[in-house]
């Protein structure tokens, strides 16, 4: 299924290959490339996840 959105700043194509040489089978791939070079990188530190796992011992809901 293909949907366009009219509003979207961002288009990526779809594209068919084959999945082998010797078979027709094709599968659908998407091109990211030129949408990741638009992508700005932001760095952000990892949490310690035994830190994360203490703080919410006990909790019933995370948000």
């Amino acid at each position: 299924m293909v949907y366009e959105n009219p509003n979207s700043r961002w288009a990526s194509p779809g594209l068919s290959v084959k999945k082998s040489a010797d078979l027709m089978d094709l599968r659908q791939t998407t091109d990211y490339r030129e949408q990741n070079e638009k992508t700005e990188v932001m760095a952000a530190v990892m949490p310690i996840l035994s830190l994360v796992l203490e703080n919410a011992r006990g909790m019933k809901h995370f948000g």
